[in-house]
């Protein structure tokens, strides 16, 4: 019951991941062994050379304050490639900079757009949302499955709805528009949706395996979810005559 993107399709995004969340180590520890050759080509002293890792610092902590909030409001690519439009320009100023002014003003610059890097590449990494995913046995009505918001919301908003199995993506989406938290699934803050096709899916396979086993309910609580599939976290089994597996 676990849908996932082609190998490739991931491996490569965990090769970009882990390229771009390089940026802030490299662009301090690549640094540091030329400060004293730094501070010869500029003629500055001890104190100012040591001002533009102060700077950088500085830069690095004010972009997150404010590129965090536009990642949620307009999504994160475009936030994404400024930030890295404006750190790339930065490092060229950096390198063709002709006084230490220049140099510490250009390394705020260029800290503050690879600030975005983190704020962003961890969202995106942390994506996805929790679902609590039921199905049980009604006798001759038949098999019902459970969709809702899973974790603590479910416990705090009883937010969930029910669908015949198995079920067919027009009765699916039908349900889903009717949660109050139907937001969170169909996008939010720029987020992309949720995909309905793995959830459809895994609750038809749920239906599946409850009449296979001879089982009174299945329930998958959390599954996290997100645009590319989702996977399922924990599950519980009941027997008939109240049994847990």
């Amino acid at each position: 019951m676990e849908a996932r993107a082609p190998i490739a399709g991931q491996s490569g995004r965990i090769f970009i991941f882990g390229l771009l969340s390089a940026i802030a180590p490299l662009s301090i520890d690549i640094y540091l062994p030329a400060l004293p050759m730094l501070r010869q080509a500029l003629g500055a002293n001890e104190a100012q050379t040591l001002f533009t890792l102060s700077a950088f610092f500085v830069g690095f902590g004010t972009g997150q304050l404010f590129l965090g909030p536009l990642s949620d409001r307009f999504g994160r690519k475009r936030p994404l490639l400024a930030g890295l439009i404006v750190y790339v320009i930065a490092s060229v100023a950096c390198a063709r900079a002709s006084s230490m002014q220049d140099l510490v003003l250009w390394r705020f610059v260029q800290a503050f757009g690879g600030s975005v890097v983190p704020t962003v590449v961890q969202a995106m990494v942390r994506g996805g949302v929790e679902l609590i995913l039921t199905v049980h046995d009604a006798g001759d009505l038949g098999v019902f499955g459970t969709v809702g918001v899973g974790g603590a919301a479910v416990e705090v908003q009883r937010d969930v709805e029910h669908v015949p199995l198995p079920c067919d993506a027009a009765t699916l989406h039908r349900a889903l528009c009717r949660l109050r938290l139907a937001e969170l699934i169909f996008g939010f803050r720029g987020s992309a949706p949720l995909d309905e096709v793995w959830i459809r899916n895994t609750l038809n396979r749920m239906a599946v395996l409850l009449v296979e086993q001879n089982l009174a309910e299945i329930e998958v609580n959390p599954a996290i979810v997100d645009e590319n599939g989702g996977v399922v976290v924990d599950a519980l089994c009941v027997r008939r005559g109240d049994g847990m597996l």
